[in-house]
């Protein structure tokens, strides 16, 4: 597989919690890795459009790289700092940023924002919206993060240590976003229509408005979309 093409993105979690920043108009602090250097040999998994991307770094420093059906990339790697460095001093040269709360690898390829984890990705198909008439009263009560989507992976709440409690009474609702276990909480109000509620949240300090999405699925769970900087991150919730 072709790689590497550096940009200078920030972790997953630091665009979580800057662009939450920005939507509650207060400092949220990402979990750091600046704790002793440790050794991340062992397989990692990202999802690559539906595909189980491997990566296997192995003790002796050299790593192999493999997508289902296809040929293994191999090279070497080091730790760099918290982080993995691929192929020191090549054209194929790569810094993996580790993450210590969700414990995960991200990586730029060709690209692509990817995150690696320990476990293979979790095999999710968010249903289709609920056909048919639905009522505010029909999407009224308390929701919980069941799964989240984002940069084309299906993660769990565990894995990026990100969540959204969600009451909603009316057109007003309640949320409650917990991240590394501190939670925060706003009120937003909305518009319904057309089946889906529309969830206002203001950042006074710019000016700037943002929105959620709330639309309830065929098979009993709600979809809660949001735009961060251009990542759409949906929040996959079920009856709490």
């Amino acid at each position: 597989m072709n790689r590497h093409q550096q940009r200078r993105n920030p972790c997953i979690k630091k665009l979580i919690s800057f662009a939450l920043t920005l939507i509650l108009a207060l400092t949220l602090l990402c979990a750091s890795a600046f704790a002793e250097a440790i050794d991340r040999s062992g397989d990692w998994y990202a999802d690559l459009y539906g595909f189980t991307l491997r990566l296997t770094l192995n003790p002796d420093g050299s790593y192999t790289n493999a997508i289902e059906g296809e040929d293994p990339d191999s090279g070497i790697w080091e730790m760099a700092g918290t982080d993995v460095l691929l192929d020191r001093g090549t054209s194929d040269e790569m810094v993996l940023v580790y993450d210590a709360g969700s414990d995960s690898l991200y990586a730029d390829i060709d690209g692509e924002d990817l995150l690696f984890f320990r476990e293979p990705p979790v095999e999710f198909e968010m249903a289709a919206p609920r056909a048919g008439i639905v009522t505010l009263e029909d999407m009224g009560g308390s929701w919980t993060t069941k799964m989240l989507c984002m940069l084309g992976t299906h993660m769990t709440p565990a894995q990026v240590q990100l969540s959204l409690d969600l009451r909603i009474d009316g057109s007003s609702a309640e949320l409650t976003f917990i991240i590394d276990g501190e939670a925060t909480t706003i009120t937003a109000g909305g518009n319904f229509s057309g089946n889906a509620l529309v969830l206002r949240m203001t950042n006074t300090e710019i000016s700037e408005e943002y929105t959620m999405n709330v639309q309830l699925l065929a098979d009993g769970t709600m979809s809660a979309t949001t735009d961060m900087f251009g990542e759409e991150i949906i929040f996959v919730l079920e009856a709490a």
